[in-house]
C-alpha cells in the first residue's frame, strides 16, 4: 500500500481532477487544506474517490516560506504512519502523475528500500543562502508574497537585511546547528521507516526549525544525509536546475525556466518524453494558465 499525502490551496476542480488519477484500492489519499482558502464543502472533492481511502487532516493556515509548511508535512506523516505504508509521496495540489499507478507501484516495488528526494548541488544551497535561513527571524509567517505592492515587497527585502546585519553583528539568534545541512525540492516520496525517523525527531525539527525560513527545502535532507538513510537515497547527486539534471526525487520540475515553470500544451513534447523514463510525477500545472496540458496528461495515462 501506498500513501499520497496532498498539500492544497486552490484549483480545487484542478485538485479532483488530481485525486481521480491516484484512485486505487492500493493507495490511501491524506488531504491536508491550507485552512485561509476558506474551503468549506469538501465532500466535492472526497466524492470523486471510488477505490482509495481518503482521509482529510485538520487544515492548518500555511504562510509560504514559514514553519506552517513543515507542519503541514509532519501533520500528514503523522496521520499516515499508524498504518505503516510502504511508501509515501508528498504532491502538491498542482502536481499530476505522468505514469500510470501500475507503473508507478511497479517501479517501487523494484526499488524498495530507496528513498526518493532531490537534492541540490551545493553552489546552488550557497547561492540561496541556505545557512542564513536558520538563523532566528522574528515574524517568519511573513514573506515578500504577503505584500501585493512593490513598496511593501521592498520594505520588507529591507527589515530581513537589517535582521540578518544585526544579529551577525551582535552574534545572536544565528544558525547553531552544527552538522552539515541538506537542501532540495520539499517533494519527496519515502519509506516507512525514513518516516518514522522523521517524526522521531520532531523535538529537534521544532528546536532548530520553528523560526527559521524556507526550511520545508531543508529539514528532511538534513535528517537525511546525517543518517544511515544517506546511503539508501536513489539519486543523490546535487542538481544544478539544468534540464540534464537527474530529479532524485522522479518529479520532473522545471525550474530553469520558471520558479518553477507552469506548463502549457506546449510543452507536451517535453513531458511526453519524461514520462518514458523514471518520472513518475509533475509540476506545476496550473488550470488557470493551461487547462488542455492537463487534459493531455491524464488522457496519456
Amino acid at each position: 500500500m501506498h500513501a499520497y499525502l496532498i498539500i492544497a490551496d486552490r484549483n480545487f476542480d484542478q485538485l479532483k481532477t488530481l485525486l481521480r488519477t491516484l484512485d486505487d484500492e492500493r493507495n490511501d489519499i491524506y488531504l491536508l487544506i491550507d485552512a485561509k482558502s476558506h474551503f468549506q464543502d469538501q465532500s466535492l472533492l472526497t466524492s470523486v474517490i471510488k477505490k482509495s481511502r481518503i482521509i482529510l487532516v485538520d487544515p492548518i493556515k500555511i504562510f509560504w516560506g514559514s514553519f506552517s509548511q513543515i507542519r503541514a508535512e509532519l501533520s500528514l506523516f503523522k496521520a499516515a504512519a499508524p498504518k505503516k505504508y510502504e511508501y509515501y509521496h508528498l504532491l502538491s495540489g498542482l502536481d499530476l502523475p505522468l505514469q500510470s499507478q501500475d507503473k508507478i507501484h511497479a517501479f517501487f516495488e523494484q526499488n524498495a528500500g530507496k528513498e526518493f528526494l532531490t537534492f541540490s548541488d551545493k553552489s546552488i544551497a550557497e547561492k540561496n543562502k541556505i545557512n542564513d535561513r536558520l538563523d532566528v527571524h522574528l515574524f517568519p509567517d511573513i514573506s515578500s508574497r504577503t505584500f501585493k505592492s512593490r513598496i511593501g515587497k521592498k520594505l520588507y527585502r529591507l527589515y530581513r537585511k537589517f535582521e540578518h546585519i544585526f544579529e551577525h553583528l551582535f552574534k545572536i539568534g544565528l544558525n547553531k546547528l552544527d552538522c552539515p545541512l541538506g537542501y532540495g525540492s520539499q517533494w519527496v516520496s519515502i519509506d516507512h521507516s525514513l518516516v518514522e525517523f522523521i517524526l522521531s525527531k520532531e523535538g529537534w525539527i521544532n528546536m532548530n526549525f520553528k523560526s527559521a525560513i524556507l526550511c520545508d527545502e531543508v529539514f528532511i535532507h538534513t535528517l537525511v544525509i546525517n543518517s544511515k538513510f544517506k546511503d539508501r537515497v536513489y539519486a543523490i547527486k546535487g542538481v544544478l536546475d539544468h534540464p540534464e539534471d537527474v530529479q532524485g526525487n522522479l518529479r520532473y520540475i522545471n525550474w530553469w525556466d520558471g520558479n518553477p515553470h507552469t506548463w502549457t500544451i506546449k510543452d507536451w513534447p517535453t513531458l511526453e518524453s519524461v514520462s518514458q523514463g523514471n518520472y513518475f510525477f509533475s509540476r506545476k500545472f496550473d488550470e488557470l494558465v493551461d487547462k488542455e496540458i492537463i487534459e493531455k496528461v491524464i488522457q496519456s495515462l
